[in-house]
């Protein structure tokens, strides 16, 4: 975390990403991001707290994680990277440890702050989003041995190839419901004809 270039050298390279790690850190920032939801100041809690939804917290944390990591080693799989799809998997998974530092803290500063002091709440909000991005900017660098330029286009390709993994997955699964709907009209008009 402190020093990303040379941990994510040591994960490509020493051969350190252990996949079991890397899957702990995204349900540790999932269940994060539900105590966030749960115990977080009622000043600064905006959502109700009885409505939780617990596909809604995996929909939010854990399919972005995946068509991110999907559209990373596609990309990358088409500009000559040389990282695997584990080592975008796990590196992608440890960058976002920031998140869980920084907000575990804020959800105790939450219930003691005033509303007056939520511009720290939102700085530290803030920090832990520029520290994972900044991390997994790094890891990108390093694991496919990219140039600094090449990283950041990577990177933007990478931002549209998610674009379009959700727009094929929108498609599919709006043609699955029309399949399904156009199946039970077809069964329930045969069970009224006989």
């Amino acid at each position: 975390i402190f020093h990303p270039f040379d941990g994510f050298w040591q994960l490509k390279n020493d051969k350190q990403n252990s996949t079991k790690n890397a899957v702990f850190v995204v349900l540790a920032v999932l269940a994060v991001n539900i105590l966030s939801r749960q115990f977080t100041g009622f000043v600064f809690n905006y959502q109700y707290a009885e409505r939780l939804d617990i596909f809604r917290e995996i929909r939010n944390v854990i399919l972005p994680f995946v068509i991110f990591c999907a559209g990373n080693w596609s990309v990358t799989t088409l500009t000559d990277g040389e990282g695997s799809f584990k080592d975008i998997f796990t590196s992608t998974a440890y960058a976002m440890i920031p998140l869980i530092i920084i907000t575990v803290p804020s959800i105790i500063l939450s219930n003691v702050f005033t509303m007056e002091e939520g511009a720290y709440l939102a700085f530290l909000g803030t920090v832990s989003f520029a520290w994972m991005i900044f991390l997994i900017f790094a890891g990108n660098l390093t694991i496919h041995q990219f140039t600094v330029s090449k990283a950041l286009f990577n990177l933007i390709l990478t931002i549209i190839s998610m674009g379009c993994i959700i727009f094929i997955l929108l498609i599919f699964f709006s043609l699955f419901q029309q399949i399904l709907g156009f199946v039970i009209s077809i069964y329930n008009e045969l069970s009224y004809r006989i």
